[in-house]
Protein backbone atom coordinates (compact mmCIF):
# COMPACT_ATOMS: atom_id res chain seq x y z
CA UNK A 1 0.00 0.00 0.00
CA UNK A 2 1.28 3.46 -0.89
CA UNK A 3 1.49 6.01 1.85
CA UNK A 4 -0.74 8.97 0.98
CA UNK A 5 -0.14 12.48 2.27
CA UNK A 6 -2.83 15.15 2.04
CA UNK A 7 -1.82 18.67 1.03
CA UNK A 8 -4.63 21.04 1.98
CA UNK A 9 -4.87 24.71 1.03
CA UNK A 10 -4.03 25.68 4.62
CA UNK A 11 -1.15 23.23 4.92
CA UNK A 12 0.55 24.78 1.90
CA UNK A 13 0.90 28.11 3.75
CA UNK A 14 4.62 27.86 4.58
CA UNK A 15 5.94 27.62 1.03
CA UNK A 16 3.30 29.98 -0.36
CA UNK A 17 3.94 32.64 2.31
CA UNK A 18 7.69 32.49 1.85
CA UNK A 19 7.39 32.82 -1.92
CA UNK A 20 5.07 35.81 -1.42
CA UNK A 21 7.70 37.45 0.77
CA UNK A 22 10.33 36.88 -1.86
CA UNK A 23 8.38 38.69 -4.59
CA UNK A 24 6.94 41.35 -2.25
CA UNK A 25 10.06 43.46 -1.75
CA UNK A 26 8.30 46.31 0.15
CA UNK A 27 7.39 43.81 2.87
CA UNK A 28 10.99 42.55 2.96
CA UNK A 29 12.29 46.10 3.35
CA UNK A 30 10.13 46.68 6.43
CA UNK A 31 11.41 43.58 8.21
CA UNK A 32 14.29 43.90 10.69
CA UNK A 33 17.58 42.72 9.22
CA UNK A 34 17.72 39.71 11.52
CA UNK A 35 14.20 38.64 10.54
CA UNK A 36 14.91 39.25 6.85
CA UNK A 37 17.96 37.02 7.07
CA UNK A 38 15.87 34.36 8.82
CA UNK A 39 13.18 34.50 6.10
CA UNK A 40 15.73 34.23 3.28
CA UNK A 41 17.51 31.33 5.04
CA UNK A 42 14.16 29.59 5.59
CA UNK A 43 13.28 30.02 1.90
CA UNK A 44 16.49 28.30 0.90
CA UNK A 45 15.92 25.52 3.42
CA UNK A 46 12.37 25.03 2.14
CA UNK A 47 13.63 24.74 -1.43
CA UNK A 48 12.03 28.00 -2.63
CA UNK A 49 13.52 28.79 -6.04
CA UNK A 50 14.33 32.29 -7.23
CA UNK A 51 11.52 33.67 -9.37
CA UNK A 52 12.49 34.92 -12.84
CA UNK A 53 9.25 36.88 -13.20
CA UNK A 54 9.46 40.63 -13.84
CA UNK A 55 6.74 43.19 -14.55
CA UNK A 56 7.92 46.81 -14.53
CA UNK A 57 6.76 50.01 -16.14
CA UNK A 58 3.58 50.98 -17.95
CA UNK A 59 0.86 48.49 -16.99
CA UNK A 60 3.30 46.51 -14.83
CA UNK A 61 3.22 45.37 -11.23
CA UNK A 62 5.93 47.86 -10.26
CA UNK A 63 6.76 51.36 -11.44
CA UNK A 64 10.22 52.20 -12.69
CA UNK A 65 10.78 54.27 -9.55
CA UNK A 66 9.85 51.33 -7.34
CA UNK A 67 12.25 49.07 -9.22
CA UNK A 68 15.05 51.64 -8.79
CA UNK A 69 14.27 52.07 -5.08
CA UNK A 70 14.27 48.28 -4.67
CA UNK A 71 17.77 48.17 -6.13
CA UNK A 72 16.80 46.08 -9.17
CA UNK A 73 17.07 48.72 -11.89
CA UNK A 74 20.37 50.58 -12.01
CA UNK A 75 22.57 52.36 -14.58
CA UNK A 76 25.77 50.68 -15.76
CA UNK A 77 28.29 53.32 -14.71
CA UNK A 78 31.98 52.96 -15.64
CA UNK A 79 32.82 55.30 -12.76
CA UNK A 80 31.55 52.65 -10.35
CA UNK A 81 32.90 49.44 -11.86
CA UNK A 82 30.59 49.19 -14.87
CA UNK A 83 32.16 47.49 -17.89
CA UNK A 84 31.30 46.50 -21.41
CA UNK A 85 30.50 42.81 -21.74
CA UNK A 86 32.56 40.60 -24.05
CA UNK A 87 29.54 40.44 -26.36
CA UNK A 88 29.40 44.25 -26.56
CA UNK A 89 33.13 44.44 -27.24
CA UNK A 90 32.86 41.91 -30.08
CA UNK A 91 29.79 43.54 -31.58
CA UNK A 92 31.05 47.13 -31.48
CA UNK A 93 34.51 46.13 -32.70
CA UNK A 94 32.83 44.78 -35.84
CA UNK A 95 30.55 47.79 -36.15
CA UNK A 96 32.68 50.92 -35.77
CA UNK A 97 35.43 50.12 -38.29
CA UNK A 98 38.04 52.85 -37.88
CA UNK A 99 36.05 54.57 -35.15
CA UNK A 100 36.17 54.19 -31.39
CA UNK A 101 33.64 53.05 -28.81
CA UNK A 102 33.34 53.45 -25.06
CA UNK A 103 30.90 52.92 -22.21
CA UNK A 104 29.69 56.20 -20.68
CA UNK A 105 27.83 57.02 -17.48
CA UNK A 106 24.10 57.51 -18.18
CA UNK A 107 21.51 59.61 -16.41
CA UNK A 108 18.44 57.45 -15.66
CA UNK A 109 15.09 59.04 -14.78
CA UNK A 110 11.97 57.06 -13.82
CA UNK A 111 8.32 57.34 -14.83
CA UNK A 112 8.44 60.21 -17.32
CA UNK A 113 5.76 60.63 -19.96
CA UNK A 114 7.93 60.50 -23.08
CA UNK A 115 6.65 61.26 -26.56
CA UNK A 116 8.27 59.59 -29.56
CA UNK A 117 6.71 59.96 -33.01
CA UNK A 118 3.35 61.20 -31.59
CA UNK A 119 3.06 58.33 -29.05
CA UNK A 120 3.40 59.07 -25.34
CA UNK A 121 4.33 56.39 -22.79
CA UNK A 122 5.33 56.46 -19.15
CA UNK A 123 8.96 55.46 -19.35
CA UNK A 124 12.37 54.92 -17.92
CA UNK A 125 14.47 57.55 -19.70
CA UNK A 126 18.21 57.05 -20.16
CA UNK A 127 20.34 60.02 -21.33
CA UNK A 128 24.05 60.25 -22.03
CA UNK A 129 26.79 62.48 -23.44
CA UNK A 130 29.53 61.45 -25.87
CA UNK A 131 32.65 59.93 -24.36
CA UNK A 132 35.43 62.47 -23.73
CA UNK A 133 37.41 63.17 -26.88
CA UNK A 134 34.88 61.56 -29.23
CA UNK A 135 34.43 63.81 -32.26
CA UNK A 136 34.31 61.46 -35.25
CA UNK A 137 30.82 60.48 -36.51
CA UNK A 138 31.91 56.84 -36.29
CA UNK A 139 32.84 57.10 -32.61
CA UNK A 140 30.14 55.34 -30.57
CA UNK A 141 29.20 56.23 -27.01
CA UNK A 142 27.40 53.33 -25.31
CA UNK A 143 25.01 53.67 -22.39
CA UNK A 144 23.30 50.83 -20.55
CA UNK A 145 21.11 49.93 -17.61
CA UNK A 146 20.43 46.59 -15.96
CA UNK A 147 17.74 44.72 -14.11
CA UNK A 148 19.66 42.89 -11.38
CA UNK A 149 17.96 39.90 -9.77
CA UNK A 150 17.99 39.45 -5.99
CA UNK A 151 18.60 35.70 -6.35
CA UNK A 152 19.88 34.11 -9.57
CA UNK A 153 16.86 32.49 -11.30
CA UNK A 154 16.49 29.90 -14.03
CA UNK A 155 15.36 31.53 -17.29
CA UNK A 156 15.10 28.27 -19.24
CA UNK A 157 11.41 28.79 -20.08
CA UNK A 158 11.45 32.58 -19.98
CA UNK A 159 10.24 35.09 -22.57
CA UNK A 160 11.51 38.65 -22.20
CA UNK A 161 9.15 41.38 -23.39
CA UNK A 162 10.25 45.00 -23.64
CA UNK A 163 9.11 48.20 -25.35
CA UNK A 164 11.36 51.07 -26.32
CA UNK A 165 11.21 54.23 -28.41
CA UNK A 166 14.31 55.21 -30.39
CA UNK A 167 14.11 59.01 -30.81
CA UNK A 168 14.10 60.63 -34.25
CA UNK A 169 16.56 63.00 -35.82
CA UNK A 170 14.70 65.44 -38.10
CA UNK A 171 15.10 64.14 -41.62
CA UNK A 172 17.71 61.57 -40.59
CA UNK A 173 15.86 58.60 -39.08
CA UNK A 174 16.75 57.47 -35.58
CA UNK A 175 19.37 59.04 -33.35
CA UNK A 176 20.24 55.55 -32.05
CA UNK A 177 22.75 53.32 -33.81
CA UNK A 178 22.19 50.20 -31.74
CA UNK A 179 20.02 48.60 -29.11
CA UNK A 180 20.62 45.29 -27.38
CA UNK A 181 19.35 42.88 -24.78
CA UNK A 182 21.87 40.78 -22.87
CA UNK A 183 21.62 38.08 -20.21
CA UNK A 184 24.51 37.81 -17.76
CA UNK A 185 24.99 34.60 -15.78
CA UNK A 186 26.51 34.00 -12.37
CA UNK A 187 29.94 33.42 -13.92
CA UNK A 188 29.90 36.62 -15.97
CA UNK A 189 29.18 34.84 -19.26
CA UNK A 190 26.79 36.54 -21.66
CA UNK A 191 24.01 35.72 -24.11
CA UNK A 192 23.28 38.81 -26.21
CA UNK A 193 21.07 40.00 -29.06
CA UNK A 194 21.77 43.24 -30.96
CA UNK A 195 19.75 45.40 -33.34
CA UNK A 196 21.62 47.77 -35.64
CA UNK A 197 20.16 51.07 -36.79
CA UNK A 198 16.65 50.75 -35.30
CA UNK A 199 13.91 52.88 -36.78
CA UNK A 200 12.54 55.78 -34.78
CA UNK A 201 9.30 55.21 -32.88
CA UNK A 202 7.85 52.98 -30.20
CA UNK A 203 8.21 49.24 -30.80
CA UNK A 204 7.75 46.09 -28.74
CA UNK A 205 10.07 43.09 -28.84
CA UNK A 206 10.05 39.55 -27.49
CA UNK A 207 13.20 37.51 -26.83
CA UNK A 208 13.04 33.80 -25.95
CA UNK A 209 15.82 33.48 -23.38
CA UNK A 210 16.80 29.89 -24.12
CA UNK A 211 16.87 30.24 -27.91
CA UNK A 212 20.58 30.68 -28.73
CA UNK A 213 19.94 32.09 -32.19
CA UNK A 214 19.28 35.44 -33.86
CA UNK A 215 15.71 36.62 -33.18
CA UNK A 216 14.83 39.29 -35.78
CA UNK A 217 15.19 42.20 -35.72
CA UNK A 218 17.81 41.31 -33.09
CA UNK A 219 19.95 39.40 -35.56
CA UNK A 220 23.57 39.82 -34.47
CA UNK A 221 23.78 37.20 -31.72
CA UNK A 222 26.58 36.27 -29.32
CA UNK A 223 26.78 33.39 -26.84
CA UNK A 224 29.86 33.97 -24.68
CA UNK A 225 30.25 31.04 -22.43
CA UNK A 226 29.52 28.43 -21.58
CA UNK A 227 26.46 30.48 -20.70
CA UNK A 228 24.36 29.12 -17.78
CA UNK A 229 20.66 29.89 -18.41
CA UNK A 230 19.79 28.38 -15.01
CA UNK A 231 21.64 31.09 -13.05
CA UNK A 232 21.04 34.52 -14.55
CA UNK A 233 22.08 37.47 -12.43
CA UNK A 234 21.06 40.39 -14.67
CA UNK A 235 19.31 41.56 -17.81
CA UNK A 236 21.15 44.41 -19.56
CA UNK A 237 19.70 46.81 -22.12
CA UNK A 238 22.02 49.17 -23.97
CA UNK A 239 21.91 51.88 -26.61
CA UNK A 240 24.71 53.44 -28.62
CA UNK A 241 24.94 56.65 -30.60
CA UNK A 242 27.59 58.35 -32.69
CA UNK A 243 28.58 61.99 -32.54
CA UNK A 244 25.57 63.31 -34.40
CA UNK A 245 23.22 66.24 -34.14
CA UNK A 246 21.51 66.58 -30.80
CA UNK A 247 18.02 65.02 -31.02
CA UNK A 248 15.09 67.08 -29.74
CA UNK A 249 14.63 66.59 -25.97
CA UNK A 250 11.80 64.30 -24.86
CA UNK A 251 8.58 66.37 -24.98
CA UNK A 252 7.26 67.15 -21.51
CA UNK A 253 10.50 66.15 -19.79
CA UNK A 254 12.34 68.34 -17.34
CA UNK A 255 16.09 68.93 -17.73
CA UNK A 256 18.94 68.40 -17.60
CA UNK A 257 19.13 67.27 -21.21
CA UNK A 258 22.15 65.34 -22.37
CA UNK A 259 23.39 64.57 -25.89
CA UNK A 260 21.25 61.53 -26.63
CA UNK A 261 18.41 59.65 -25.02
CA UNK A 262 16.37 56.45 -25.15
CA UNK A 263 13.12 55.56 -23.32
CA UNK A 264 11.80 52.14 -22.30
CA UNK A 265 8.18 51.91 -21.21
CA UNK A 266 7.98 48.27 -20.15
CA UNK A 267 10.09 45.26 -19.15
CA UNK A 268 8.60 41.91 -18.25
CA UNK A 269 9.72 38.32 -17.97
CA UNK A 270 7.09 35.61 -18.26
CA UNK A 271 7.40 31.85 -18.50
CA UNK A 272 6.43 29.49 -21.28
CA UNK A 273 4.31 26.61 -19.96
CA UNK A 274 6.39 23.53 -19.20
CA UNK A 275 4.88 20.31 -20.62
CA UNK A 276 4.15 17.75 -17.90
CA UNK A 277 2.85 14.18 -17.92
CA UNK A 278 -0.68 13.67 -16.62
CA UNK A 279 -2.86 10.57 -16.26
CA UNK A 280 -6.65 10.99 -16.39
CA UNK A 281 -8.40 8.29 -14.35
CA UNK A 282 -5.21 6.42 -13.39
CA UNK A 283 -5.53 2.69 -13.99
CA UNK A 284 -8.18 3.09 -16.71
CA UNK A 285 -7.66 2.38 -20.40
CA UNK A 286 -9.37 3.98 -22.21
CA UNK A 287 -10.02 6.94 -19.93
CA UNK A 288 -13.79 6.98 -20.07
CA UNK A 289 -15.61 10.20 -19.19
CA UNK A 290 -19.38 10.75 -19.06
CA UNK A 291 -19.84 14.50 -19.63
CA UNK A 292 -23.31 14.31 -18.02
CA UNK A 293 -22.05 12.74 -14.82
CA UNK A 294 -22.38 14.62 -11.54
CA UNK A 295 -19.38 12.81 -10.14
CA UNK A 296 -15.71 13.63 -9.91
CA UNK A 297 -12.78 12.57 -12.06
CA UNK A 298 -9.24 11.92 -10.76
CA UNK A 299 -6.27 13.33 -12.62
CA UNK A 300 -2.65 12.67 -11.65
CA UNK A 301 0.30 14.95 -12.37
CA UNK A 302 3.22 12.56 -12.69
CA UNK A 303 6.75 13.02 -11.42
CA UNK A 304 9.40 12.33 -14.05
CA UNK A 305 13.20 12.55 -14.08
CA UNK A 306 12.89 16.17 -15.25
CA UNK A 307 9.85 17.33 -13.25
CA UNK A 308 8.73 16.99 -9.62
CA UNK A 309 4.92 16.94 -9.43
CA UNK A 310 5.09 18.03 -5.77
CA UNK A 311 6.35 21.43 -6.94
CA UNK A 312 2.86 22.13 -8.35
CA UNK A 313 0.61 24.42 -6.32
CA UNK A 314 -2.73 22.53 -6.34
CA UNK A 315 -4.84 25.66 -5.96
CA UNK A 316 -3.58 26.99 -9.32
CA UNK A 317 -4.52 23.88 -11.29
CA UNK A 318 -7.38 23.97 -13.82
CA UNK A 319 -8.72 21.06 -15.86
CA UNK A 320 -10.77 20.77 -19.02
CA UNK A 321 -12.02 23.35 -21.53
CA UNK A 322 -13.73 25.35 -18.78
CA UNK A 323 -10.75 25.24 -16.40
CA UNK A 324 -12.41 23.47 -13.47
CA UNK A 325 -10.74 24.06 -10.10
CA UNK A 326 -9.84 21.16 -7.83
CA UNK A 327 -12.93 19.78 -6.11
CA UNK A 328 -11.54 18.97 -2.67
CA UNK A 329 -9.36 22.03 -2.17
CA UNK A 330 -6.54 19.59 -1.56
CA UNK A 331 -4.23 17.25 -3.36
CA UNK A 332 -3.11 13.73 -2.53
CA UNK A 333 0.49 12.59 -2.81
CA UNK A 334 1.11 8.98 -3.78
CA UNK A 335 3.02 6.82 -6.23
CA UNK A 336 0.22 6.73 -8.80
CA UNK A 337 2.14 5.04 -11.63
CA UNK A 338 4.16 2.65 -9.46
CA UNK A 339 7.56 3.90 -10.59
CA UNK A 340 8.90 4.58 -7.11
CA UNK A 341 8.44 8.36 -6.95
CA UNK A 342 5.61 10.51 -5.63
CA UNK A 343 2.93 11.99 -7.88
CA UNK A 344 0.15 14.53 -7.25
CA UNK A 345 -3.44 13.24 -7.50
CA UNK A 346 -6.26 15.79 -7.89
CA UNK A 347 -10.04 15.50 -8.34
CA UNK A 348 -12.40 17.66 -10.41
CA UNK A 349 -16.18 17.85 -10.77
CA UNK A 350 -16.94 16.54 -14.25
CA UNK A 351 -19.78 19.00 -14.81
CA UNK A 352 -17.39 21.92 -14.25
CA UNK A 353 -14.73 20.74 -16.70
CA UNK A 354 -16.57 21.60 -19.91
CA UNK A 355 -15.72 18.21 -21.44
CA UNK A 356 -18.27 17.56 -24.20
CA UNK A 357 -19.45 14.48 -26.04
CA UNK A 358 -16.96 13.58 -28.74
CA UNK A 359 -13.93 15.17 -27.08
CA UNK A 360 -10.86 12.98 -27.47
CA UNK A 361 -8.49 14.69 -25.03
CA UNK A 362 -8.47 17.04 -22.05
CA UNK A 363 -5.84 19.51 -20.86
CA UNK A 364 -4.61 20.51 -17.42
CA UNK A 365 -2.86 23.78 -16.59
CA UNK A 366 -1.37 25.26 -13.44
CA UNK A 367 1.85 26.55 -12.00
CA UNK A 368 4.54 25.57 -9.54
CA UNK A 369 5.20 27.30 -6.24
CA UNK A 370 8.06 29.06 -8.05
CA UNK A 371 5.74 30.51 -10.71
CA UNK A 372 6.55 28.12 -13.57
CA UNK A 373 3.50 27.53 -15.76
CA UNK A 374 2.69 23.91 -16.63
CA UNK A 375 0.46 22.20 -19.17
CA UNK A 376 -0.41 18.55 -19.71
CA UNK A 377 -2.84 16.55 -21.85
CA UNK A 378 -4.21 13.01 -21.92
CA UNK A 379 -6.61 11.08 -24.15
CA UNK A 380 -10.23 10.48 -23.13
CA UNK A 381 -13.21 8.60 -24.53
CA UNK A 382 -16.61 10.10 -23.82
CA UNK A 383 -19.61 7.94 -22.96
CA UNK A 384 -23.28 8.35 -21.99
CA UNK A 385 -23.88 10.66 -24.93
CA UNK A 386 -26.84 8.80 -26.44
CA UNK A 387 -24.95 7.64 -29.51
CA UNK A 388 -23.06 4.46 -30.45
Amino acid sequence: MNMIKTLSRRQLSLRTAMFSLLINRPIMRRLPLTLTAFVMTSMLAAGIEASPLISIGEGGARSWQQAIADGNVRPVDPNFGGELTLAEIQFFTSMVGPGKFALVAPLVTADLNVQVEAEIHQSLLMQWDPAPGFTDPDDLSIAAWEYVYDVDPDLTNAVIHFSLGPPPLPGAGSAIWDTSLELIDVNGNVRAWFQSMPQAGWVTHWIVANDPNPQPPYTPFFDIGPFDITQVVAIRLDSAAGVVAFPPPPPGSAGPFLWDWMPWNHLSVTLLPQPVDIDIKPGSDPNGVNPRSRGKIPVAILTTPTFDALDVDPVTVAFGPNGAAIAHLQGHVSDVDGDGDLDLLLHFRIGETGIACGDSSADLTGQTFGGQLIIGSDAIKTSGCGGP
